[in-house]
């Protein structure tokens, strides 16, 4: 699993690539990510892996294939009824819903081809690769409780929370989506530069407005939106991705309170085992496709209420008219079985990402190191636990753009889209995440020449060895 992809030669190779359910791919130069963005055949077509909310993995391409025949029509399968519904909401146009081998499809026109796509992918509301197969092959697994019970004390316990407020998904974005749907029908607002579909979810299902405050200290304009909008919930990251800053979630609990506000904090990056946000957010949402897994190839995603919020009866009330469990049991077993061990790993995890972004910080080539211990420090160990760390990830900004693109075609480690795992992955995540919108992302200070670095649990030296090849 260590052996890390990079070579030019293994463009489109699946990483991990000894899982038929890779949830990444090896894109070893920066060349490959823009060819990749604008869909030349060379990279596409290389492409045997990839996220699996942009990329269907060899069993979804079956099965789409099997009801595209079946219906005579462009479809997308959906895992419930309800799913399937709210893409039809989504895509219009005389779009239809019809139930083939136990799953509910979206039949469309090929001009809505792209909306369906956009829903799938904003949404995380998607068929996993392991129901899928189990589908084509007849060999549907019952749901079982056991699994599912196990990931849900573990998180419960690590966010001090009782199992019976913790809500598990088939993807974290999943989990984000719902938690927008249990807001009222207002306006949104979004503190920090976001990933790419937290902010798309708010822009584009919303019937309001989606305000963005990059700036995390700007709360003048916090308040300001506030006291002129009606606001439903203010949404944050913790660390934000793929700056790494960190509002001071204390002040922003008690402005967001004072106007009857909701906050839902995404804690993906800073992880459970190091931070602890909720006693500030009334919703906490995850992915645990990233560290809580490691491996990178299940899918998971969490929603834990704060059972202390004035909101909670209003959520939970909401929650058991909107919550399906969703989460494919054969996924719930394999994530149950990756995250026995995920305190150990992120302890070490921290350790390596601190080492190597303390030498990284003091090299003539890099401009800025984008990291939980020089993003606003104090935010964050203000929520900090006991033994916790600044988590996994980094991101480089150098002193001109050519030393951005000759370090990550020479970086010696895995090459391609996601993070947390187990074994260290890099990307020029604002050309992934921003190829078609990069003059919004540069007005929020996220530069198109970053390079975002997960770390992983590979021998340190080793590792600091391959970043100072790379930039010799």
């Amino acid at each position: 699993m260590f052996n890390p992809l990079y070579k030019a030669n293994q463009l489109g190779e699946p990483i991990p690539s000894d899982s038929q359910y890779a949830i990444s791919v090896c894109m070893p130069l920066w060349q490959d990510v823009i060819d990749y963005e604008e869909g030349k055949p060379r990279v596409k077509d290389a492409l045997k892996a990839g996220y699996p909310r942009f990329f269907f993995n060899s069993f979804t391409k079956k099965l789409i294939a099997l009801a595209e025949n079946h219906f005579g029509s462009k479809c997308l399968p959906f895992p419930s009824l309800k799913t399937a519904k709210r893409a039809q909401s989504f895509v219009l146009n005389n779009s239809k819903i019809a139930e083939f081998k136990g799953l509910y499809f979206l039949l469309f026109a090929e001009p809505c081809l792209e909306l369906a796509l956009a829903f799938w992918r904003h949404t995380g509301e998607i068929v996993s690769g392991r129901l899928a197969e189990d589908i084509l092959n007849n060999t549907l697994k019952a749901t079982e409780n056991e699994p599912k019970n196990k990931i849900k004390k573990q998180i419960a316990v690590l966010t001090a929370e009782k199992p019976e407020n913790v809500f598990l998904f088939p993807t974290g974005m999943a989990a984000i989506f719902c938690a927008f749907r249990l807001l009222e029908k207002a306006e949104t607002i979004q503190i920090g530069f976001p990933y790419v579909d937290t902010f798309k979810i708010q822009q584009k299902f919303g019937c309001q407005k989606a305000h963005l405050i990059a700036d995390v200290n700007d709360f003048e304009k916090l308040e300001n939106i506030l006291k002129n909008k009606q606001i439903a919930g203010i949404f944050t990251e913790f660390p934000t991705n793929p700056l790494l800053q960190s509002v001071d979630l204390n002040k922003l609990a008690q402005i967001a309170h004072e106007y009857k506000v909701p906050i839902i904090v995404d804690d993906t990056i800073g992880n459970f085992a190091n931070i602890q946000v909720l006693p500030q957010a009334d919703i906490l949402v995850s992915s645990l496709t990233k560290i809580f897994s490691g491996y990178g190839d299940v899918m998971g995603g969490s929603l834990v209420l704060n059972s202390q919020s004035c909101f909670y009866k209003q959520f939970l009330s909401r929650l058991e008219l909107e919550y399906e469990d969703l989460f494919y049991i054969q996924d719930a077993q394999i994530l149950a079985e990756r995250s026995i061990d995920f305190e150990e790993r992120v302890k070490q995890i921290n350790i390596n990402a601190e080492q190597i972004c303390d030498y990284l910080s003091k090299h003539p080539k890099i401009k800025q190191v984008f990291y939980p211990k020089y993003q606003n420090m104090q935010n964050y160990k203000a929520q900090l636990k006991t033994g916790g760390g600044f988590s996994g990830l980094f991101s480089l900004l150098f002193k001109n753009p050519e030393l951005a693109v000759a370090f990550y075609d020479k970086l010696q480690i895995n090459k391609g889209p996601s993070l947390g795992t187990n074994y260290s992955l890099a990307c020029p995540y604002t050309l992934l995440a921003h190829y078609y919108e990069l003059d919004f992302a540069a007005n929020c200070g996220v530069s198109p020449d970053l390079v975002r670095v997960s770390v992983g649990l590979e021998n340190i030296d080793d590792l600091i060895n391959r970043f100072e090849e790379a930039l010799n």
